[in-house]
């Protein structure tokens, strides 16, 4: 069972954030983020909170990651420096 299918679960049979937290090794913070972003008409759904998070994390990433494989693709060797 994933851990949004037990956060599922566990929120319907009345179980508040932080003891759901508690139940998955995970912090309060997460669970409470997750069970925000996964609401669907005012209820929790793990399938819907699962394809959300599947759309936010195929965004395309910025930063010195991507600066730097621009760089070491154009000039081989490159490494950013310390």
């Amino acid at each position: 069972m994933s851990e949004r299918a037990r956060i599922e679960a566990l929120t319907r049979t009345g179980t508040k954030p932080d003891e759901i937290a508690r139940l998955i090794g995970r912090n309060r913070s997460t669970v409470y983020r997750d069970l925000g972003r996964g609401r669907q008409g005012g209820v929790y759904c793990a399938e819907a909170a699962q394809q959300l998070a599947g759309g936010r994390a195929r965004r395309p990433r910025g930063g010195l990651a991507a600066a730097s494989s621009k760089r070491t693709r154009r000039w081989p060797g490159w490494w950013p420096p310390s």
